[in-house]
């Protein structure tokens, strides 16, 4: 993910090198488009029985994926371009369909003046019986935080508006939804008193009222350091797997 990020950087570099003394001014991008093309996959497969690896080749990291009823949905990192967080459907879990982009209105996604790596990383989308809603919670790193947006159907490119969550300070949120009908959040924040290795973080979780659209009570402490504290972990990850079996409404 480094590589790839330290990659897109460099590109974004010597273009606006190149613009910049060809103009004489300031570099502008307007639009930016990603092709590619591997050898690998020209060669014939049986479908019903093979499938090509990786799954969705191309720039589509840290999938986040969820099920309701024969349907599954999945969600990708887009970091600093817009439109943002492109979402696929499928019913087998190995052919893939893009339908657009969850933030696809400058209302959902404000990515002016950012770093190149200040953007969105690690959304999560769940869905939640309770509302019959989809969630995809993430977080604009030098914009507005923490989020979520909502769809009552996610493939119609019609996602809420962000709806903020100030008291969940740090990244990779992900949203669970109980069969009690209660919500928790839980995402990688500071660690408790003072860091001991550098890259030292800990899991916190809220519950979250969906109803109200926020956190409540105290936060409560999960992992403090990692699994394994002797090892220094650095960053590690607070994810949540939420599959729905139910049946479609």
């Amino acid at each position: 993910m480094r590589k790839m990020r330290s990659a897109f950087a460099l590109a974004a570099v010597c273009l606006a090198g190149l613009v910049s003394c060809s103009t004489g001014g300031d570099a502008l991008f307007t639009s930016f488009s990603y092709s590619g093309h591997d050898a690998r996959f020209d060669r014939t497969i049986d479908p019903q029985g093979q499938y090509f690896n990786p799954i969705l080749a191309g720039f589509f990291p840290d999938p986040s994926i969820c099920r309701r009823g024969d349907d599954y949905y999945l969600v990708n990192s887009s970091f600093s371009f817009y439109p943002g967080v492109p979402i696929f459907h499928s019913r087998d879990m190995v052919n893939w369909t893009q339908h657009g982009f969850v933030l696809n209105r400058p209302s959902q996604l404000n990515l002016d003046g950012i770093r190149m790596d200040g953007g969105v990383y690690a959304p999560s989308i769940s869905y939640n019986p309770a509302d019959s809603l989809f969630y995809m919670v993430n977080t604009i790193v030098d914009g507005i935080g923490n989020f979520y947006v909502t769809a009552s159907d996610p493939l119609a490119g019609v996602w809420s508006d962000p709806v903020l969550l100030p008291q969940v300070q740090g990244i990779d949120p992900s949203f669970f939804f109980d069969e009690d009908g209660r919500a928790y959040v839980v995402y990688n924040g500071e660690c408790p008193g003072e860091p001991q290795w550098e890259g030292h973080r800990a899991i916190w979780m809220y519950e979250f009222d969906y109803g109200a659209g926020c956190v409540k009570g105290e936060k409560i402490l999960l992992v403090d350091g990692g699994v394994d504290r002797s090892a220094h972990p650095v960053w590690m990850k607070a994810r949540i797997c939420s599959v729905r079996t139910a049946a479609t409404a």
